[in-house]
């Protein structure tokens, strides 16, 4: 099937879609106003999220959190109809995360000795690609429960093979080896694609996980102390950059002050610009590098897989992007200060 066929309706939706997310001058205008109230009037009243708000003027702030949340994850759900073979099992991956992401929470949950019964009903669960039991998995009480609810699954075994552990310790390995499970799959699924969307995608995937590998080295020797293999045994394969090899020797440096000048002159050394507090901003750095890669490769790739990609990215990080918005009505923050958190680079 050639690509026009095979992308023509899925790129239609996409178009259609895009169409309603936010433009500059609806951030402009968010950030100036004063209250959490305001900005779900003015959603409601002048974009296509009212749609998804309820009528009450007064909105808890998780509850619109959480129909952000699940506005994406239907967004997903629905272009994943478009896919047949390769594509469609691609698309499926790509739901993993919100399963995965389930799991972090019952497993913290357990830990601390609290009920799942009561967060079952608001989670968003991804059926299309999920086959756990979430009846079974929410009257799970201990550690041994919630093995024996994963039954059968390749989560089981994470949860059996540290189950030993400290608490902290044991739901830092099993989300650290989660995280690596998703990417691992992801990494394999993006190989079965055709070429052109090998090379759009893969060049995505792995420049991310080289970002996501650069945060995790860092942080696990400033703020964990971690000896260098344990590092590097939690590390992303299939980085861009950062080969094994290259991760290795990063890992093995002596000293932070060497990994930070390594870090400085790879090809991510803009994370490192600012001299303050810069950790803080790995993240939306990382996602605004993204953002704009995204927009070069829809251009240097016309009629494959970026552009339904490049859509759910920009909606995820519009959503991110009103959180940070609300947020700073709730606390006060000023729009200036808002502005630098914000994904989306305004223009003026």
């Amino acid at each position: 099937m050639s690509n026009v066929r095979k992308f023509a309706a899925v790129n239609v939706k996409v178009r259609a879609l895009e169409g309603q997310l936010l433009k500059d001058q609806d951030y402009y205008k968010l950030l100036l106003l004063d209250h959490v109230d305001e900005v779900v009037d003015y959603l409601r009243q002048e974009t296509w999220y009212a749609a998804i708000l309820p009528e009450a003027r007064k909105v808890d702030i998780i509850e619109l959190e959480g129909r952000f949340e699940r506005n994406a994850f239907e967004k997903h759900e629905k272009l994943y109809h478009y896919f047949t073979d390769a594509y469609r099992e691609y698309f499926k991956v790509l739901l993993m995360r919100y399963e995965i992401e389930n799991l972090k929470l019952f497993l913290r949950m357990v830990i601390r000795r609290e009920s799942l019964i009561s967060i079952t009903d608001h989670l968003i669960i991804p059926h299309i690609y999920s086959e756990l039991d979430y009846g079974k998995i929410s009257e799970a009480t201990s550690l041994d429960e919630l093995s024996a609810a994963l039954a059968g699954t390749e989560y089981q075994q994470l949860i059996e093979y540290y189950k030993d552990e400290e608490p902290t310790r044991m739901m830092f390995y099993v989300e650290m080896n989660l995280d690596r499970l998703y990417f691992k799959k992801l990494s394999q699924r993006t190989e079965k694609l055709d070429a052109a969307d090998q090379q759009a995608i893969g060049e995505v995937l792995q420049r991310n996980i080289d970002m996501l590998n650069i945060q995790w080295v860092y942080r696990g020797r400033r703020y964990y102390q971690l000896l260098p293999e344990e590092i590097l045994n939690y590390t992303l394969l299939n980085g861009k950059y950062f080969t094994y090899k290259r991760l290795k020797e990063l890992c093995y440096l002596p000293s932070l002050d060497d990994i930070s000048r390594v870090l400085r002159a790879s090809p991510y050394g803009f994370m490192f610009e600012q001299t303050e507090h810069f950790e803080l901003n790995f993240e939306i750095l990382m996602d605004r590098y993204l953002y704009k890669l995204f927009d070069k490769l829809r251009m240097e790739y016309p009629m494959t897989i970026t552009e339904p990609m490049v859509y759910l990215h920009r909606l995820e990080y519009e959503m991110r992007d009103l959180f940070t918005i609300v947020e700073s009505k709730r606390y006060n923050i000023s729009s200036e200060a808002c502005r630098k958190f914000l994904i989306r680079e305004l223009r003026g």
